[in-house]
């Protein structure tokens, strides 16, 4: 196989084809469809991490250890510095997910019934985890009582990130982007 000059050994690293054969050269649309890819994987994998991370261990040994002012003040120095990851993985998310389900799963998926209900759950919940991580952590006086007691929201939020993680490796399987 003769590799692409431009690319040279990046060709077959950046390649997002499913199997392991060399298929030929880097393109650029290859190179965009790999960066896009990457940058809806480490944005699930940031929002999906935290929020887990938030609900099983951050929340709980919060909870056992810290009372009063420490406890309103490490939950406000979180809450601000995970803001910020969110606002910022849900964008991400949003634009790699639209490009991926458009340039690639609508053409890959066309003969598998499964692949748009599968994806459509996936989806919803997504906006799920969306809604509920902008507003555990956000400043709306509306979603007050969900901050003061997150425990039920952190546990619905983790469920919702672990049934995307799984929906999105069923996706895969069936031939299109997750």
């Amino acid at each position: 196989m003769i590799m692409s000059t431009s690319w040279g050994p990046l060709s077959l690293w950046f390649s997002p084809t499913r199997s392991s054969k060399i298929v030929g050269p880097m393109t650029a649309e290859i190179a965009i469809q790999s960066l896009v890819r990457w940058i809806h994987v480490l944005s699930g994998t940031v929002l999906a991490g935290g929020i887990i991370f938030w609900a099983l261990v951050l929340r709980p040994a919060m909870r056992d250890r810290l009372s009063g002012e420490p406890a309103e003040a490490l939950g406000a120095g979180m809450a601000s510095r995970w803001r910020a990851l969110v606002g910022l993985s849900t964008l991400l998310l949003l634009a790699s997910g639209f490009y991926n389900f458009f340039t690639l799963s609508l053409d890959r998926a066309k003969d598998e019934p499964l692949y748009h209900p599968i994806f459509g759950i996936k989806f919803l919940a997504a906006l799920g985890i969306f809604f509920l991580s902008a507003a555990l952590v956000g400043r709306s006086s509306a979603f007050e009582r969900m901050r003061a007691d997150p425990g039920k929201w952190l546990a619905l939020n983790a469920i919702l990130a672990t049934l995307v993680l799984l929906l999105g490796g069923i996706l895969k399987s069936l031939g299109g982007a997750s």
